[in-house]
């Protein structure tokens, strides 16, 4: 029985962008100007972020942490959300920090090879025209960059929102309990606002979308050798 994935809601988007009908070169160029775009904007934001502390800055963060695991609050900064065993935001920041910049910066060195594969490259087929099937020979295997660098520019933006938070709770706590309250506040608005409006909301509405776009076009459904499911 072929499936037909658009009557999956979430997974038919990425088989829409990925695995139904090819794009057009003019396309995949478009797209690979806004992963620019993006993951340009990104590294930049990143990098600052990374330079964020000076060295006096630094050494009170990490003494003020220091000081408060050696007055007894070593338990109780063990918030749940981190998988240190004490969390340590000056630390998770340099963890953050720099994970960010390198996926972003990986996403953005595969860009430039995809980029240089395709300045001269044709779909010509043995009549020396345009063949589809050579273009769809060429997209089978590329269409897995542009999932790579999706994803590593997922991780980069994530990763380096992690950061600008982890920064400023070194920066505003002054006692645990603050630092306790800033976390558990940021994990309530990053899963609400980041996870539910942000990505949720807007990956359901597109995945509707494409549902009621081959539902219009009569193609929901699903053929067998026997008949129609």
């Amino acid at each position: 029985m072929a499936i037909n994935w658009y009557r999956i809601p979430v997974l038919n988007v990425f088989y829409d962008l990925l695995f139904d009908d090819p794009p057009s070169l003019e396309q995949v160029n478009s797209i690979m100007s806004v992963f620019a775009l993006m993951n340009g904007l990104f590294i930049t934001v990143t990098a600052a972020v990374m330079n964020i502390f000076g060295p006096e800055d630094a050494k009170a963060a990490r003494d003020k942490i220091e000081g408060w695991k050696t007055t007894g609050w070593a338990e109780k900064l063990k918030i749940g959300v981190s998988s240190a065993p004490t969390h340590d935001p000056l630390d998770d920041f340099k963890q953050m920090s720099t994970l960010g910049f390198a996926t972003l910066a990986a996403a953005i060195m595969m860009l430039v090879v995809l980029y240089l594969g395709t300045t001269s490259i044709h779909f010509k087929g043995p009549a020396g025209e345009h063949d589809a099937s050579v273009f769809m020979g060429w997209w089978s295997v590329t269409r897995w960059l542009f999932l790579f660098m999706m994803l590593l520019t997922v991780i980069g933006l994530w990763a380096t929102v992690c950061a600008v938070q982890d920064a400023f709770i070194c920066q505003t706590s002054f006692t645990p309990q603050e630092m306790i309250d800033t976390v558990q506040r940021m994990v309530i608005y990053d899963t609400v606002f980041c996870g539910v409006i942000g990505v949720g909301i807007p990956l359901i509405l597109v995945s509707g979308a494409l549902i009621n776009r081959e539902r219009a076009a009569g193609r929901l459904t699903m053929k067998e050798a026997g008949g129609t499911v």
